[in-house]
């Protein structure tokens, strides 16, 4: 049984809400992947003679992307992960959903919503044929173009993904209800991979999965990807090297995706180049070290660097993405922030008090045959020294408040609860900048 249902714990982080799941193992997804590991499930990873017993070749994407996630520091050390999950994904489809026209069409607007978007065609003594031409004129000339395209059927207007595994909604309103709307074709994308690889871990007793990146670099798994791990409380960090990243004006490139919907949990690295695995990089740097003993910004990784301008790093950087450069001979990576403009060390950081929480609470509750109710203030004091124990936390900052016996309402007195349950406290951060000013004297 998860803490969660046990423990009530709400942790605010720029509105970041995160569940009690353990922080554990990374995952690096992945398609077209050997027979050994069928579609949905995990393998776990520690060497890649490992991989070379799941029939990976050195040259195939997941081996080096697992050679960079491993390889940043000495594992004894603690730097980087002991194990990775190499996850199967299934053959992504795209998403269709087909809109049927009435035989007789009555006056009125016709409108198809794709992703909240209003596609309308007003009909006026039209025929079949011209609600259902206007309606995929109406769909195709709209802000979702880019994403889906509209074709003509019998009667029909059909509306395909461009990209598969990349899901739309879709809504159908018209005069009389007498438009419909079908899903012709399930989507089936990152997302749905996700879910399957963290049941199998569940269903397997296996450690949970933290920290996902995936080697197919393409828009829709990165979208989807970012939405799981929005619901699933955990931390993605894709890359990609879509050409518009760098580009100040440039609105429809995947960082600007990502950046208009926020996702808090999403890191992304841009990389001129796909094969150089600095995502991977940077997730195994990272993901192994303990939460406030690292600064993302200033990380010196082994991948090649990409030699950019002022102007392309300034407008990765304001797109709210991430980039790698060569300073003083080291690739360093900058700045480590997610989509929503949150540093990821602090999600991670988040995540790892959240998780402390819960288990020194149970702890504390399984090692005794009781801990009165008229005492909570004993559960405040754990959850003090839990707080302060963690290395992201600035000392003398903790403060615990816990309502007296008294305090406790009835019916939270007979169902043995303790409400309200508060705490504050700052969380140290690392410098990324400094402005000096000064002046020479002859």
């Amino acid at each position: 049984m998860p803490l969660s249902n046990v423990f009530a714990i709400s942790i605010a982080l720029n509105t970041v809400r995160a569940g009690a799941q353990s922080l554990g193992i990374p995952l690096i997804a992945a398609d077209g992947i050997t027979t050994e590991i069928p579609a949905g499930e995990v393998r776990a990873v520690a060497t890649t003679d490992d991989l070379e017993d799941l029939g990976f070749a050195n040259t195939d994407p997941v081996w080096l992307a697992f050679e960079s996630m491993v390889g940043q520091d000495d594992v004894s050390n603690g730097a980087s992960p002991a194990s990775v999950y190499i996850g199967s994904r299934a053959t992504p489809v795209a998403q269709v959903a087909t809109y049927s026209i009435p035989a007789s069409p009555t006056d009125g607007d016709y409108v198809a919503t794709i992703n909240g978007v209003a596609c309308t065609f007003a009909a006026s003594g039209s025929t079949q044929t011209q609600v259902r031409d206007g309606l995929l004129a109406a769909i195709n000339a709209s802000t979702q173009a880019p994403f889906v395209t509209a074709t003509s059927g019998s009667g029909t207007v059909i509306v395909t993904s461009d990209q598969a595994g990349r899901p739309f909604s879709a809504t159908a309103t018209s005069p009389s209800s007498s438009m419909t709307l079908a899903a012709t074709t399930a989507n089936v994308g990152l997302y749905d991979d996700l879910d399957d690889f963290a049941d199998y871990v569940r269903t397997n007793a296996l450690s949970p999965i933290y920290g996902v990146t995936e080697v197919s670099r393409l828009d829709a798994a990165i979208i989807e990807g970012a939405r799981w791990c929005a619901s699933a409380n955990n931390a993605f960090l894709p890359q990609s090297d879509d050409s518009g990243i760098p580009v100040q004006a440039t609105t429809t490139d995947i960082a600007s995706q990502l950046r208009t919907l926020g996702h808090a949990r999403t890191s992304l690295a841009y990389k001129s180049n796909d094969t150089h695995y600095l995502a991977e990089a940077v997730a195994g740097k990272l993901l192994a070290k303990v939460p406030g003993t690292y600064n993302p910004a200033w990380q010196v990784v082994s991948t090649a660097a990409d030699i950019l301008t002022q102007t392309q790093a300034t407008a990765i950087a304001g797109k709210r993405a991430n980039y790698c450069e060569t300073i003083g001979g080291d690739t360093v990576y900058f700045f480590g922030r997610t989509s929503s403009g949150t540093f990821i060390d602090l999600i991670v950081a988040r995540d790892d008090l959240d998780l402390a929480i819960n288990n020194s609470l149970a702890d504390l509750l399984k090692s005794e045959d009781i801990v009165p109710l008229d005492e909570p203030e004993r559960l405040g004091a754990n959850i003090e020294a839990t707080i302060r124990s963690k290395a992201y936390v600035v000392p003398g900052t903790v403060v615990v408040d816990v309502p007296s016996y008294a305090e406790i309402p009835l019916n939270d007195r007979s169902n043995r609860n303790v409400p309200s349950i508060t705490f504050s406290a700052v969380v140290r951060q690392g410098i990324n900048t400094a402005t000096v000013t000064g002046s020479l004297t002859l």
